[in-house]
């Protein structure tokens, strides 16, 4: 005769154990492995793959009709730019680029540059994408000066 208490015993100890000893790694004093929030070198990165995007180096009054999203992703990097170098002796500088970036990027979303029908006034959303482009490359004058390049 199986004695059921006992085999309930014998399988809980292990599972008991096995929990414990996993317990302490998840405490109160441990730090997490990854930082939240992005670093200036992550941003950095991410600038210079937003520079080497058609939208960057493709003449503005050909292309701004495919920048939609190059604009956005523009647009919302400054942001985190301005986050992480607010406490930096640039801060003043990114805060303005970001401001620019912002005006810049609302005016072509505005105005409907990256919608093919109706057609947008080329001049002006060609206008606007050159205005988001060279705040670009100044934002990134700026990252790579506090970067130490």
């Amino acid at each position: 005769m199986v004695n059921l208490p006992r085999v309930a015993l014998v399988a809980f100890v292990p599972v008991l154990f096995l929990l414990t000893a996993c317990g302490g790694e998840l405490g109160p004093t441990q730090q997490p492995a990854v930082r939240v929030g992005p670093e200036l070198a992550d941003l950095g990165v991410k600038l210079r793959a937003l520079q080497a995007d058609q939208c960057q180096t493709v003449p503005a009054d050909t292309v701004f009709g495919d920048c939609e999203r190059f604009v956005t992703e523009v647009v919302n990097l400054s942001a985190s730019v301005r986050t992480a170098t607010a406490t930096t002796p640039r801060a003043g500088d990114v805060a303005a680029a970001a401001d620019k970036l912002a005006t810049a990027g609302d005016d072509y979303q505005r105005r409907q540059c990256g919608v093919s029908t109706p057609a947008p006034d080329a001049g002006t959303c060609a206008r606007d994408l050159t205005t988001v482009r060279d705040t670009l490359t100044g934002l990134g004058s700026i990252i790579d000066q506090l970067a130490g390049h």
